[in-house]
């Protein structure tokens, strides 16, 4: 089954830009969170022939350098993954004459409109992004093999009006992005609409499961309420009636008596507007609590 990070990665390929500008932007971040950007490095491997190929195909038409694309062993191999090599140095140092030698910070001269930011962010997350299922969690993160490109990337992210923050992890750094709000922003952005509405969808649904598991443990919030406050004016009528009957009392407390007696599961609205004639809830609880006192003073000593 394929990952979500996989699906994400899908849709931005298939929605890349054709402009000459965006298309060096995207590969400028596919080389530096690859590491292929590093003199020292000739090879990038992925999981995606995709991403093998995209990656491949940009870097040789925006430098005009050899790029070996190298499948797995076995076609069904899971674990398989695919290899982008420049294998020659001078290929190497072409590259790095194109786009800076620096491969630990984000040349922002290379990046001056929205457009190129946006189009770098797509190759960057390419290179090196992740996105958890939705269903399990939200949470997406694109890691830097330094804390200094990691710092740049967060900037750029930022600045685009999304909530960025730093994660260290044993092999590097990763700036990483939480909550649906701004990963879908992120993802609006990259050109995932698929997975952007995907998002969108599950929030929806927890927003809705969540409002009815609060409306029903506010439901039996009141229900146990209800039943405690009915048990308590229950005992107390019951109390009265054997200590002298119900028939001493006034004609509106009797009759609030019976109906308590004949309805213990109502609340106190429901047994004002079953009365005739009708009570407020208000005026049940007065008479209840008149009730309720009159068998407390049962207790009290005569003098």
């Amino acid at each position: 089954m394929i990952s979500f990070s996989n699906k994400v990665k899908k849709q931005i390929i298939q929605s890349g830009s054709q402009d000459e500008d965006c298309l060096a932007a995207e590969a400028y971040g596919l080389l530096l969170f690859s590491r292929l950007l590093d003199v020292q490095r000739s090879v990038f491997r992925t999981s995606m022939g995709a991403v093998a190929r995209r990656t491949a195909e940009l870097i040789a038409a925006c430098c005009g350098v050899y790029v070996k694309v190298t499948e797995p062993v076995a076609a069904n191999e899971q674990r398989g993954s695919y290899s982008v090599e420049i294998p020659h140095i001078e290929q190497r140092m072409a590259i790095t004459g194109r786009f800076g030698s620096d491969p630990n910070h984000i040349n922002a001269d290379l990046l001056e409109s929205d457009e190129s930011r946006t189009a770098f962010l797509r190759g960057a997350f390419l290179a090196s992004g992740t996105m958890s299922d939705p269903e399990k969690s939200f949470h997406l993160e694109i890691a830097a093999h330094t804390t200094e490109l990691c710092t740049d990337l967060c900037a750029l992210i930022r600045g685009m009006g999304i909530k960025c923050s730093t994660l260290m992890r044993k092999s590097g750094c990763s700036a990483y992005i939480k909550g649906s709000a701004d990963i879908e922003l992120l993802l609006g952005e990259l050109g995932a609409a698929g997975a952007y509405m995907e998002v969108i969808e599950v929030r929806i649904n927890r927003e809705v499961s969540n409002r009815a598991n609060r409306t029903t443990n506010c439901d039996e919030a009141n229900i146990t309420k209800t039943v405690t406050a009915a048990g308590a004016q229950l005992a107390a009528i019951r109390k009265i009636e054997q200590s002298g009957g119900l028939g001493s009392l006034p004609e509106e407390l009797r009759l609030i008596a019976r109906h308590r007696l004949d309805n213990p599961e109502m609340s106190l609205r429901e047994l004002g507007e079953t009365m005739e004639p009708k009570l407020s809830r208000s005026g049940v609880n007065h008479r209840l609590q008149k009730l309720m006192d009159i068998a407390k003073s049962m207790d009290e000593p005569k003098l």
